[in-house]
């Protein structure tokens, strides 16, 4: 998925690249364009003005006609008025750097060139008949991308840049949580084994007598459990493949040298089949997540299988579950028994019997939850006690 998410934001990023160049040019060029058509109108009057003057048409006329032209804040760089056969009349730039020539070394009569930049700049030139048959030529030099421009153009784009910069973050953030939360996942379902183990047919049930209230007994595994694994009705395991399966996880966190932890669930009033049992059983799917390690028990109760999980961590994910589903209405408050592996080499039907008396103990003493807490060294001396 990274190297997708790569290759898209690269193309992703090219395209921006390339929109965002061509937006600037396109504004750019609009802007030029607008200076220019101002630039032109403004030189149209200086003419007029020129052209209507009444005679004569000196030095001191033309400065008077473009003083209002000639200022710092003005667009217009440069303007000269001559000639051909008179020479200049009239000189006027911003800088020297807009004359092309020394004056000095001109030849009289003096008809001035100037340089000017292409893009940002523009010349103009317009012929005057004047009297006495002579012709008076008008040139100027005006900046038709001024600074502002310039600014307005960069810091659009700069904000362009820092929208797409944030929304890189965002989106690679996103895309990194998800993947993060896709690898655990298929970490976990790794774990589990394949579906040759699933579709196992049960051993016999040789777990201890479940909490199921006093009077009804244990309750025999569903028929349909023979053929299947999983109860339609409720989406668990059905109890009678709890012995087997949990014999497997309890190899398996063995030899991976890992902990395991077994939860025993007690909803006191619940009945299998009805609405609030399968509220229930929903409520532990979303929690624990693997319905292949949910099993029914009884008829009020479920069993969880949490592998990779030491009995601290099963208490807090218990408690969270608790939490979640006591805003739903029970017909009774639920009772919780929970044990785990806990570094020890301990068979299934063990295990089954420590959650049970955890859960029994808890019903006695009114805790919603209780945890048994095995030594591992005690567990070792019982163990080599029984083999010797």
């Amino acid at each position: 998925m990274n190297r997708t998410f790569s290759s898209a934001y690269t193309l992703c990023a090219l395209l921006f690249v390339l929109v965002l160049s061509v937006v600037f040019l396109l504004r750019l060029n609009d802007s030029r364009n607008r200076e220019i058509a101002a630039a032109e109108a403004r030189f149209t009057s200086i003419v007029r003005d020129l052209q209507y003057h009444d005679p004569p048409l000196d030095s001191i006329a033309i400065q008077r006609i473009l003083a209002a032209s000639t200022t710092g804040r003005s667009s217009l760089r440069a303007v000269a008025v001559y000639t051909f056969e008179g020479g200049l009349e009239y000189l006027w730039s911003m800088n020297r750097r807009y004359l092309a020539d020394d004056l000095s070394a001109l030849p009289v009569p003096l008809s001035p060139e100037f340089t000017y930049h292409q893009l940002t700049e523009v010349s103009l030139s317009r012929r005057i008949p004047a009297s006495g048959g002579r012709t008076v030529i008008v040139e100027a030099v005006y900046r038709v991308i001024p600074s502002s421009i310039w600014y307005r153009l960069f810091h659009d784009t700069l904000l362009a840049v820092l929208v797409f910069a944030v929304l890189t973050v965002v989106v690679t953030v996103v895309v990194l949580l998800a993947g993060g939360r896709s690898q655990r996942r298929a970490g976990a379902r790794d774990s589990h084994p394949p579906e040759s183990d699933r579709s196992a047919p049960p051993e016999p049930q040789t777990a201890a007598p479940r909490s199921a209230p006093e009077g009804r007994g244990n309750q025999p595994a569903d028929r349909d459990s023979q053929t299947g694994m999983f109860n339609p009705n409720s989406g668990l395991t059905y109890e009678a493949h709890l012995p087997r399966r949990l014999a497997l996880e309890l190899e398996r966190a063995a030899s991976n040298d890992q902990d395991l932890a077994f939860v025993h669930a007690r909803f006191p009033g619940l009945s299998r089949g009805t609405d609030g049992y399968r509220s229930c059983a929903r409520a532990m799917v979303e929690q624990f997540l693997f319905e292949d390690l949910i099993f029914e028990q009884g008829q009020d109760s479920f069993a969880v299988v949490m592998p990779n999980t030491d009995l601290n961590r099963a208490i807090k994910q218990v408690e969270h579950f608790y939490s979640e589903i006591k805003a739903t209405p029970l017909p009774g408050r639920p009772f919780f028994g929970i044990t785990a592996r806990s570094g020890r080499l301990v068979e299934a039907d063990r295990l089954i019997r420590e959650a049970q008396h955890a859960l029994q103990k808890a019903h006695s003493e009114q805790q919603t939850i209780l945890a048994f807490r095995a030594d591992p060294q005690k567990y070792r001396d019982f163990v080599a006690q029984q083999s010797g």
